[in-house]
């Protein structure tokens, strides 16, 4: 009996044991805590996401006035509505700094930015662009901040230049009247640096520097205008003139031979043309201007004369009777030279005008 009782202590041992065992349930301890740890985890996600998503969005909206054209025009009200309510946030800590910040620029801008939009810190530079073309908008809305500079400096320039000149030529004016020949030339060299087309300026330095004794002076300077502007026949008059007083004729006389080439003929200088043509004893071409010059100017005892007295020396008796008659009857011509024209006529004829 013992030994059945001992082996039934044994079983019953045995039977407790599995049934401990049975009863422990390791699984279900480790559910227990890995549910636990899952809620830990989404627990700090969800406290992060709330800590950190009103700064992710509110960043997008206080930058995008960056993005923008700073002289933004106040013509799309749609937009600025629609994004007005993205801006709201804007009233926590974060976006108080800019607000403040950008209200000084705002204020100075006028019209340049709505007031309800956040400005970023701007450079003192960039703040007085921003003025600037807030004022050019206000009186051109159609102008842009690139095109001001361009409409700002052309009345500059004339304000800046035309009393210059103007007061230059005063100047110039004043010391030719005072006889102040070295005064009125440093002028005029100031204004032909200034307008280097000024023809008139040019011929009236070579005309001091002339009365000066400065004839080299003179011809360099007619030389150069001459071959700058070959079509100005005052021009080459006056050159031509120059060359016969430094007796220089043949010079005179070809450089006058030029102006044939840039038409309409000059009646004056037609005229020093046919009578540097008598010096030059080309009779000829003498009495070909003087026919084109009783034709331009048929009111000038001179020119008939000058006719007159070509064709009597190249033998065109009737010619020269009837020029002679011309210059005759004008009646504008010195006593003695009538008195020449009489003789001549009455040579000629045998009967006095």
């Amino acid at each position: 009996m013992s030994v059945v009782n001992k082996m039934l202590r044994d079983l019953e041992q045995r039977e407790s044991g599995d049934a401990t065992q049975a009863n422990y349930q390791p699984p279900a301890k480790k559910a227990v805590s890995t549910r636990l740890l899952l809620i830990i985890v989404v627990g700090i996600i969800a406290i992060g996401l709330t800590l950190f998503w009103p700064e992710q969005n509110s960043t997008p909206v206080a930058q995008s006035p960056v993005v923008q054209p700073i002289n933004q025009s106040d013509s799309q009200p749609d937009s600025q509505s629609d994004r007005q309510p993205d801006r709201q946030p804007e009233s926590g800590p974060d976006s108080q700094p800019a607000n403040q910040v950008a209200s000084p620029v705002q204020q100075l801008s006028g019209n340049v930015q709505s007031p309800s939009e956040p400005t970023p810190a701007l450079p003192a530079a960039q703040q007085g662009a921003i003025v600037a073309s807030s004022t050019i908008t206000a009186i051109t809305p159609s102008i842009t901040v690139d095109d001001a500079p361009k409409i700002a400096a052309k009345p500059l320039v004339r304000s800046s230049n035309d009393p210059n000149k103007t007061a230059l030529k005063a100047q110039i004016a004043d010391a030719i009247e005072r006889n102040n020949a070295n005064e009125a030339i440093r002028l005029l060299k100031t204004l032909i640096l200034q307008q280097p087309d000024n023809t008139a300026a040019k011929k009236r330095l070579a005309a001091l520097y002339f009365s000066e004794g400065r004839s080299e002076d003179a011809q360099r300077l007619l030389q150069e205008t001459l071959s700058n502007t070959p079509s100005d026949s005052s021009v080459r008059l006056m050159y031509a003139r120059l060359m016969a007083q430094k007796n220089e004729p043949d010079l005179a006389y070809y450089t006058l031979r030029e102006a044939d080439d840039f038409p309409p003929a000059n009646i004056e200088l037609l005229g020093f043309r046919a009578s540097m043509a008598q010096q030059l004893n080309k009779p000829e071409e003498a009495l070909a201007d003087y026919r084109v010059l009783v034709n331009l100017d048929a009111r000038n005892a001179k020119w008939w004369l000058g006719q007159a007295v070509v064709a009597d020396k190249l033998g065109e008796r009737k010619l020269a009777i009837d020029s002679y008659r011309e210059a005759f009857a004008l009646q504008s011509l010195d006593v003695s030279i009538q008195r020449f024209i009489q003789q001549r006529l009455q040579l000629l004829t045998g009967v006095a005008p």
